[in-house]
Protein backbone atom coordinates (compact mmCIF):
# COMPACT_ATOMS: atom_id res chain seq x y z
CA UNK A 1 0.00 0.00 0.00
CA UNK A 2 1.04 3.34 -1.16
CA UNK A 3 0.98 6.29 1.42
CA UNK A 4 -1.62 7.69 -0.42
CA UNK A 5 -4.14 5.01 0.39
CA UNK A 6 -3.10 4.82 4.33
CA UNK A 7 -4.11 8.05 4.65
CA UNK A 8 -7.30 8.08 2.88
CA UNK A 9 -7.96 4.67 5.12
CA UNK A 10 -6.57 6.54 8.19
CA UNK A 11 -9.27 9.60 7.45
CA UNK A 12 -12.60 7.82 6.63
CA UNK A 13 -11.55 5.99 10.02
CA UNK A 14 -11.29 9.34 11.75
CA UNK A 15 -14.59 10.28 9.95
CA UNK A 16 -16.22 6.94 10.94
CA UNK A 17 -15.59 8.00 14.65
CA UNK A 18 -16.22 11.80 14.60
CA UNK A 19 -19.94 10.44 13.20
CA UNK A 20 -20.87 7.24 15.89
CA UNK A 21 -19.24 9.06 18.79
CA UNK A 22 -22.05 9.62 21.51
CA UNK A 23 -22.82 13.30 22.10
CA UNK A 24 -24.00 14.49 25.13
CA UNK A 25 -27.87 14.97 25.31
CA UNK A 26 -29.51 18.14 24.05
CA UNK A 27 -29.43 21.51 25.93
CA UNK A 28 -31.98 21.98 28.11
CA UNK A 29 -33.52 25.87 28.02
CA UNK A 30 -32.17 27.39 30.82
CA UNK A 31 -34.58 28.31 33.91
CA UNK A 32 -35.36 31.80 34.47
CA UNK A 33 -32.68 33.69 37.13
CA UNK A 34 -34.01 33.33 40.36
CA UNK A 35 -33.54 36.76 42.35
CA UNK A 36 -31.41 36.84 45.08
CA UNK A 37 -30.49 38.66 48.30
CA UNK A 38 -27.48 41.54 47.75
CA UNK A 39 -25.32 43.21 50.17
CA UNK A 40 -23.92 46.91 49.25
CA UNK A 41 -21.73 49.49 51.31
CA UNK A 42 -21.45 53.76 51.20
CA UNK A 43 -19.17 55.04 51.90
CA UNK A 44 -16.72 53.26 49.72
CA UNK A 45 -13.63 53.46 51.02
CA UNK A 46 -13.78 53.74 54.65
CA UNK A 47 -11.61 54.40 56.78
CA UNK A 48 -11.33 52.41 60.23
CA UNK A 49 -13.66 53.39 62.99
CA UNK A 50 -16.13 55.39 60.46
CA UNK A 51 -19.52 54.85 59.68
CA UNK A 52 -19.97 52.38 57.29
CA UNK A 53 -24.06 51.75 56.03
CA UNK A 54 -24.31 48.17 55.03
CA UNK A 55 -27.91 48.05 52.79
CA UNK A 56 -29.51 44.99 52.55
CA UNK A 57 -31.91 44.22 49.54
CA UNK A 58 -34.68 41.35 49.44
CA UNK A 59 -36.22 39.26 46.19
CA UNK A 60 -40.11 39.33 46.69
CA UNK A 61 -39.26 36.04 47.90
CA UNK A 62 -38.00 37.04 51.23
CA UNK A 63 -40.31 39.49 51.98
CA UNK A 64 -39.39 39.94 55.78
CA UNK A 65 -36.40 39.06 58.22
CA UNK A 66 -37.74 36.18 59.71
CA UNK A 67 -35.51 33.32 59.61
CA UNK A 68 -32.82 35.76 58.54
CA UNK A 69 -29.38 36.69 60.34
CA UNK A 70 -26.82 39.44 58.99
CA UNK A 71 -23.15 38.89 60.45
CA UNK A 72 -20.40 41.32 60.62
CA UNK A 73 -16.68 39.08 61.05
CA UNK A 74 -19.14 36.22 62.41
CA UNK A 75 -20.59 38.87 64.61
CA UNK A 76 -24.36 39.23 64.64
CA UNK A 77 -25.73 42.46 63.48
CA UNK A 78 -29.11 44.08 64.16
CA UNK A 79 -31.02 44.97 60.71
CA UNK A 80 -33.75 48.34 60.25
CA UNK A 81 -36.63 48.42 57.50
CA UNK A 82 -35.34 51.48 55.06
CA UNK A 83 -36.50 52.19 52.04
CA UNK A 84 -36.89 48.99 49.63
CA UNK A 85 -34.71 47.01 51.89
CA UNK A 86 -32.85 47.25 55.28
CA UNK A 87 -30.01 48.12 56.65
CA UNK A 88 -27.34 48.46 59.40
CA UNK A 89 -24.44 50.82 60.68
CA UNK A 90 -20.94 49.24 61.16
CA UNK A 91 -17.78 50.72 62.60
CA UNK A 92 -15.20 48.39 61.36
CA UNK A 93 -11.52 48.27 62.29
CA UNK A 94 -8.66 48.60 59.45
CA UNK A 95 -8.48 45.41 57.53
CA UNK A 96 -10.57 43.05 55.49
CA UNK A 97 -13.99 42.12 56.22
CA UNK A 98 -16.98 39.87 55.66
CA UNK A 99 -20.63 40.09 55.73
CA UNK A 100 -23.17 37.64 55.65
CA UNK A 101 -26.77 37.42 55.38
CA UNK A 102 -28.18 33.72 56.41
CA UNK A 103 -31.70 32.70 55.30
CA UNK A 104 -33.57 30.64 52.81
CA UNK A 105 -31.36 29.88 49.60
CA UNK A 106 -32.53 32.40 47.45
CA UNK A 107 -32.06 34.86 50.72
CA UNK A 108 -28.57 34.68 51.41
CA UNK A 109 -25.60 37.13 50.29
CA UNK A 110 -22.07 37.67 51.65
CA UNK A 111 -19.74 40.25 50.61
CA UNK A 112 -16.60 41.05 51.70
CA UNK A 113 -14.96 45.06 52.16
CA UNK A 114 -11.39 46.52 53.01
CA UNK A 115 -11.44 49.51 56.04
CA UNK A 116 -8.22 51.42 55.27
CA UNK A 117 -6.45 53.16 58.59
CA UNK A 118 -7.51 56.05 59.89
CA UNK A 119 -5.43 59.22 58.62
CA UNK A 120 -2.93 60.36 61.09
CA UNK A 121 -1.15 63.39 61.95
CA UNK A 122 2.22 64.04 59.51
CA UNK A 123 5.31 63.09 61.38
CA UNK A 124 3.37 61.24 64.45
CA UNK A 125 4.77 57.73 65.21
CA UNK A 126 3.17 54.87 67.56
CA UNK A 127 4.27 51.34 68.28
CA UNK A 128 3.75 48.63 66.52
CA UNK A 129 4.64 44.26 65.56
CA UNK A 130 6.51 43.84 62.86
CA UNK A 131 5.91 40.74 60.35
CA UNK A 132 8.24 38.91 62.62
CA UNK A 133 6.34 39.54 65.83
CA UNK A 134 8.81 41.92 67.01
CA UNK A 135 8.33 45.70 68.24
CA UNK A 136 8.67 48.21 66.41
CA UNK A 137 8.04 52.07 65.01
CA UNK A 138 5.58 52.98 62.57
CA UNK A 139 5.50 56.78 61.14
CA UNK A 140 3.01 59.02 59.87
CA UNK A 141 3.84 59.71 55.91
CA UNK A 142 1.08 61.28 53.50
CA UNK A 143 -1.77 61.32 56.08
CA UNK A 144 -1.04 57.19 56.18
CA UNK A 145 1.11 55.06 58.67
CA UNK A 146 3.87 53.37 57.30
CA UNK A 147 5.26 49.64 57.18
CA UNK A 148 6.46 48.78 60.88
CA UNK A 149 10.37 48.88 61.22
CA UNK A 150 12.03 47.58 63.96
CA UNK A 151 15.10 48.54 65.72
CA UNK A 152 18.34 47.56 63.76
CA UNK A 153 19.39 44.15 64.69
CA UNK A 154 22.93 43.59 66.28
CA UNK A 155 23.03 40.16 66.68
CA UNK A 156 21.39 36.81 65.29
CA UNK A 157 18.30 35.41 66.89
CA UNK A 158 19.05 32.77 68.86
CA UNK A 159 23.14 33.65 68.96
CA UNK A 160 24.94 33.47 72.74
CA UNK A 161 27.77 34.75 73.83
CA UNK A 162 30.22 34.92 77.09
CA UNK A 163 29.91 37.74 79.25
CA UNK A 164 30.79 38.35 82.69
CA UNK A 165 28.72 37.38 85.26
CA UNK A 166 31.13 38.85 88.38
CA UNK A 167 34.41 39.18 89.50
CA UNK A 168 34.63 35.47 89.25
CA UNK A 169 32.53 33.89 87.05
CA UNK A 170 31.60 33.66 83.41
CA UNK A 171 28.03 33.49 82.37
CA UNK A 172 26.26 33.63 78.70
CA UNK A 173 24.41 36.28 77.23
CA UNK A 174 21.35 35.23 74.64
CA UNK A 175 19.95 37.24 71.31
CA UNK A 176 16.31 37.55 71.68
CA UNK A 177 14.39 36.58 68.69
CA UNK A 178 14.10 39.85 67.20
CA UNK A 179 17.93 40.13 66.78
CA UNK A 180 17.59 43.62 68.93
CA UNK A 181 18.98 43.38 71.90
CA UNK A 182 20.95 40.66 74.33
CA UNK A 183 19.31 39.13 77.52
CA UNK A 184 21.58 39.65 80.59
CA UNK A 185 24.10 37.56 81.82
CA UNK A 186 23.33 34.49 83.29
CA UNK A 187 24.83 31.26 84.34
CA UNK A 188 26.49 28.97 81.65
Amino acid sequence: MDDIHIWTILLLMVLALFLIWPRGAPEQAAAPPVPQASISFSPLPVHEGEALKVRVELPPSCANLSGMALSFDNQDVPLARADAGFEAVLRPTAGAHRVQLEGAPNCRAAAGFSALPKPCAEGRNRSCTDARGCAGISQCIGGAWSACRAPSRICDAGASTPCLLNSCNWGISVCNSCGTAWSACRPS
